[in-house]
C-alpha cells in the first residue's frame, strides 16, 4: 500500500510538473533588445539625412567664406587709400567696415542656430522613423517587449541571443530602400 501511495504521489508530481512547464511555456514572453545608437547610425535614412545636412553646411560655409573675403577686400582697399581720405571719409569707411564685420558675426550666429535647428529636426524625423519601424517589427514578429540601449546605460547587459540589432538594421534598410 505504501508503494502504491508513493507511486501515485510520484505520478501526480510528474504530471503537475509537466502541466506547470506547459503553462509556463504558454506564457513565455518574447524579449529582445536593440543597440539603439548602432541602429540609428546604420539606418540608410540617417545616412541620407547626414549627407543632405553636410551639403547644406557646405553652402553655409561657402557663404561665410565669401562674406569674409569681401570684408578682407574692403579692409585692404581701405588701408590702401586711407592716407588720401579726409577725416569724414575715414569715419564713413570705418563705419561701413564695422557694419560689414557685424554682418559676418550675425550671419555666423544665425548659421549656428539654423544648423542646430536643422540637425535637431533631422534627428527627430529619423528617430520617429526608427521608433515606428521597431514598433511595427515588434508587432509583426510577436515580441512582447523590445528594449533599447542608450549611452546612458539603460541596459547594462543582455545575452546576444536576444540582441536583435543586426536583424533590425537589415530589415529597416530593406524597408527604407523598398526591398
Amino acid at each position: 500500500m505504501k508503494k502504491n501511495v508513493i507511486i501515485v504521489l510520484l505520478v501526480v508530481g510528474v504530471t503537475a510538473n509537466l502541466v506547470l512547464n506547459l503553462l509556463d511555456r504558454k506564457y513565455e514572453k518574447k524579449l529582445g533588445y536593440v543597440r539603439s545608437q548602432d541602429l540609428v547610425y546604420a539606418f540608410d535614412g540617417m545616412k541620407e539625412m547626414q549627407l543632405k545636412f553636410q551639403e547644406q553646411s557646405k553652402v553655409w560655409e561657402a557663404n561665410m567664406d565669401t562674406l569674409k573675403m569681401e570684408y578682407q577686400r574692403s579692409l585692404s582697399e581701405y588701408q590702401g587709400v586711407m592716407a588720401q581720405l579726409t577725416t569724414e571719409e575715414k569715419i564713413t569707411r570705418e563705419q561701413l567696415l564695422y557694419a560689414q564685420k557685424n554682418n559676418i558675426l550675425q550671419y555666423s550666429e544665425n548659421i549656428q542656430l539654423k544648423s542646430k535647428e536643422e540637425e535637431d529636426k533631422m534627428l527627430e524625423g529619423v528617430l520617429n522613423q526608427v521608433n515606428s519601424f521597431v514598433e511595427e517589427y515588434g508587432k509583426d514578429n510577436n515580441y512582447d517587449l523590445i528594449l533599447g540601449t542608450t549611452l546612458a546605460g539603460s541596459i547594462l547587459y543582455g545575452e546576444e541571443a536576444i540582441d536583435i540589432t543586426q536583424e533590425l538594421i537589415v530589415e529597416i534598410n530593406n524597408n527604407y530602400n523598398g526591398k
